[in-house]
């Protein structure tokens, strides 16, 4: 293939897809240095519009609200993380060490199963859920839901301990997942 077309044809899908959105554009130099360049003296009479478009200073984003909302978003994502690090673990571990014992072909039927229902639910019944609940009271109804998918893992092992991995294992794997699913509402609220 030619590189001249190559190139054009970058350029081209690159003005196609993604229009330029910055009316200046900083070059590299003045990103990396310390000062600015000095301007010049046609720009002396710099006008309103070139004050609205100077980036907006990092302090003055944080205010309390901003860093609410990054708090709570990074706690639903570290414990969300961490249930999905765990999860796959617990389904493998052998009963008698505190897991389910489950072959790889079963936890794969969970997990996806768990991963197509959320994206159903997300698609078909979140913006209902928002509309009726509201921001606020989703997000805390979502992260009261961690305590119950997280309290599940004892409990399945106990059933599992007490008559091997059947209906009553499995019914409490569904319910995890339905809780998760609502969990999981809490990422799509900002």
């Amino acid at each position: 293939m030619d590189h001249k077309f190559t190139a054009r044809f970058e350029t081209d899908t690159h003005t196609l897809f993604a229009p330029q959105t910055v009316s200046s554009p900083k070059t590299l130099r003045t990103l990396l240095t310390k000062r600015p360049r000095t301007p010049s003296s046609s720009c002396v009479g710099l006008s309103e519009t070139d004050d609205a478009e100077k980036p907006y200073p990092l302090r003055r984003l944080m205010t309390r609200r901003v860093l609410l909302s990054v708090t709570n978003y990074a706690t639903l994502s570290l414990v969300e993380i961490s249930f999905r690090a765990i999860q796959p673990l617990f389904f493998s571990t052998p009963i008698s060490s505190g897991g389910l014992g489950l072959d790889p072909p079963s936890i794969g039927k969970i997990l996806a199963c768990q991963g197509i229902l959320n994206g159903i639910f997300q698609v078909a019944y979140f913006a209902r859920a928002h509309a009726i609940c509201g921001t606020k009271r989703l997000f805390v109804g979502g992260q009261c839901c961690a305590i119950p998918v997280l309290a599940l893992f004892p409990m399945m092992n106990a059933l599992a301990r007490l008559y091997g991995v059947g209906l009553a294992v499995y019914s409490a794997a569904a319910l995890q997942i339905v809780f998760s699913i609502v969990w999981n509402s809490c990422f799509g609220r900002s």
